[in-house]
């Protein structure tokens, strides 16, 4: 009678070597989905949302501007991972000004809120962009305001530019539309 020392050596290894490789690779497969959920925005990058909680509100005026209507548009936008959680909030703010019929001032008070750790909510990464503007009176003007929001930590990193495009009026009526600039 002869004994296969060999086949059962095999055997016995076989559960080693399958708990080797699967161990690893569910490791693996854990950590790149933690990445993924905790740093992924799920607002689109895309296209464009009309904005429904726009607020406009009169206000003093601007200095250099005392005989000029004054008003502020704002809006808060809140980028979410798939879990919900906020990562960063940028309060987007503008302030115009108008006389006789026309627009005559345009500020742009943009501000980050909340930002989690391991994000940046920066200035918009286009330097031609002032942030206080003459305007020739004009009555209704386009104005986009833009800011940088950034992801980073050990294993990943990205970033996209999040703007709100606003169409301010003389009256100090004004709209908004959630826009988005991939970088």
């Amino acid at each position: 009678m002869q004994l296969n020392i060999e086949q059962k050596y095999d055997e016995r290894k076989r559960p080693g070597l399958i708990v080797w490789f699967v161990l690893p690779l569910s490791l693996v497969l854990a950590v790149a989905t933690s990445f993924f959920l905790a740093g992924t925005s799920t607002v689109s990058r895309q296209g464009e949302t009309p904005i429904e909680d726009l607020k406009v509100t009169n206000i003093s005026s601007r200095p250099g501007y005392a005989d000029a209507d004054c008003w502020q548009a704002s809006t808060e936008v809140t980028e979410k991972n798939y879990l919900g959680k906020p990562l960063v909030t940028n309060n987007f703010i503008v302030v115009w000004c108008s006389k006789d019929g026309g627009i005559i001032y345009r500020e742009d008070a943009t501000e980050p809120g909340f930002v989690a750790e391991g994000m940046k909510s920066g200035e918009s990464p286009f330097g031609e962009q002032a942030k206080t503007v003459i305007v020739d009176s004009a009555e209704e003007i386009t104005y986009i305001p833009v800011r940088m929001v950034e992801f980073s930590n050990s294993w990943s990193s990205y970033g996209f530019s999040r703007c709100v495009k606003f169409t301010l009026k003389a009256d100090g009526a004004a709209e908004g539309v959630l826009s988005c600039i991939s970088s």
